[in-house]
């Protein structure tokens, strides 16, 4: 969601890197670095909370197949990810 929502600032930020094509790894540890350097110390555990909470509609226990779907996604990403 910040990426999104920043889209044009970090597309000039980054003017030199295409963004589209770096792996997702890279762009989301770029993203988070990027908003690192914009956020107090101060509050950098509560960026970090806000990052691991549920997103905005997404509140409440996920089930059983959503956990498993979301676990077989995972293990799909990861995968690529070692290739």
């Amino acid at each position: 969601m910040v990426a999104e929502g920043y889209w044009e600032v970090l597309s000039a930020h980054f003017y030199q890197i295409d963004l589209m094509k770096l792996e997702p790894h890279r762009f989301l540890t770029l993203i988070y670095g990027w908003a690192k350097t914009l956020i107090p110390p101060d509050d950098w555990e509560m960026f970090e909370m806000e990052l691991t909470s549920p997103l905005p509609g997404k509140e409440g226990n996920p089930s059983e197949t959503e956990m498993e779907q979301e676990g077989d996604l995972f293990m799909t990403a990861l995968q690529t990810l070692e290739k």
